[in-house]
């Protein structure tokens, strides 16, 4: 299975290079539309190429704080008063677009690497400002056809239907089971996988992937077994193929398939997969707990920051990202699920993944697609902690995949 990583950032580059070569920028003052990871990005090679951005603007106010906050209270504490005098004159604020853009300036120029550009749009335009002379969508990471516009499809694959992904998934999932079953190992369905089994006995009808969990030791062992023989898949982990993988669980492939994923920053070619996240153990006390996690998180969004840097492939910066790689590692791997009170896993859900391991004590059996898996017996407890009323549907508008793919089979000889 042919693995590969694509930093995306440089399809935004290249509309910054295009707006700079029709001097849609010359002598205006740039503002970057989100407080998010692709404007820190576009901010920086603008600088590189000789252009200053002079605000932020964000809808969240708790965004907008936060970084103000970061100037105004914290940077002076660590900085001498005469050297904080001459930084902040270099500090980026950040404003409410109508605190900002209420008195109308035709020489703001508003860049947008958002999937919520029409919205922005409309905001700014209802305060006087012009798509393509003010406003300018720089790039939307979650066009999956603008990524893959100079894609072509080989005439050795053949394109799959969402159901015919779930059904590769579903032989994966099986295929983990048999595995787990014949090594006495533990697993576990997880996150909105869990969640489907309960409430819908299935898939959730708007969701297209599969989670599964297991204990930190039965993870590496499930990792090597899969590595060492098996060729109908392939487990993509940070053990196994630490240059292609920028997480800290584990994607089993299917072999026979081929597919193009999207997920900020990367463009990823692989196959259908499904992911494996690993619990790790805790320290016993809540400070202690605080402490480890905090830094946990810390050093993970720092591993994922260094990706974001135009030097990301830079020897010295693949160094420091191994350096931090290896730190995390050794902190998920130091206390065992068995001896601890609490577990974790790096999740999006963050301090909701912090249950008692006693969850895990019993394994009750789950109907998911008219086939049985493994679930904790104390499931009631870990969808609270990251739904609340899980039984209940959300509103519908938010009923909406989140995965960005394109998936084929391989046509047979």
């Amino acid at each position: 299975m042919k693995i590969e990583m694509e930093n995306i950032n440089r399809y935004m580059l290249e509309n910054i290079d295009i707006l700079i070569e029709e001097k849609k920028l010359e002598d205006k003052r740039i503002v970057l539309f989100g407080l998010n990871t692709s404007s820190y990005a576009a901010r920086e090679y603008l600088e590189k190429k000789g252009f200053r951005v002079c605000a932020y603007i964000d809808n969240d106010r708790k965004k907008v704080d936060e970084l103000n906050d970061i100037i105004n209270e914290i940077l002076p504490v660590h900085m001498q008063s005469m050297a904080y005098e001459f930084a902040k004159k270099e500090f980026i604020r950040a404003y409410n677009p109508e605190n900002l853009l209420k008195e109308f300036c035709d020489d703001y120029v508003i860049l947008i690497a958002s999937k919520y550009y029409s919205q922005m749009c409309e905001q700014l335009e209802n305060m006087g400002y012009k798509e393509g002379k003010h406003i300018y969508q720089i790039v939307d990471f979650y066009s999956l056809e603008q990524q893959l516009k100079d894609f072509k499809v080989a005439d050795d694959y053949i394109p799959l239907s969402h159901e015919e992904v779930r059904k590769y998934q579903l032989e994966i999932l099986d295929e983990v089971k048999r595995v787990c079953e014949q090594n006495n190992l533990r697993y576990y369905l997880c996150g909105g996988t869990l969640l489907g089994a309960i409430r819908h006995k299935g898939y959730i009808p708007w969701d297209d992937d599969i989670d599964v969990i297991m204990p930190y030791q039965d993870y590496l062992e499930f990792i090597e077994i899969i590595d060492k023989d098996n060729e109908h898949y392939t487990i993509l982990s940070p053990y196994t193929n630490k240059e292609q993988c920028f997480t800290f669980f584990a994607r089993m492939i299917h072999n026979d398939t081929f597919m193009k994923w999207w997920e900020y920053p990367f463009l990823m070619t692989s196959g259908v997969s499904i992911d494996i996240f690993a619990l790790s153990g805790l320290p016993d006390s809540e400070d202690e707990i605080r402490f480890y996690y905090n830094k946990v998180r810390r050093l993970n969004t720092k591993f994922i920051s260094s990706y974001l840097k135009l030097s990301y492939n830079d020897n010295d910066e693949i160094q420091a990202r191994e350096k931090i790689r290896s730190e995390i590692l050794e902190m998920l791997e130091r206390y065992r699920f068995d001896d601890s009170k609490k577990a974790f896993c790096i999740t999006k859900y963050k301090e909701k993944d912090i249950l008692p391991t006693s969850i895990y004590d019993k394994t009750i059996k789950v109907n998911f697609e008219d086939r049985i898996y493994d679930a904790a017996g104390g499931y009631d407890i870990y969808l609270k902690s990251l739904y609340g009323d899980y039984m209940k549907l959300p509103p519908v508008n938010q009923r909406t995949g989140c995965h960005n793919y394109k998936a084929y089979k391989i046509r047979e000889k």
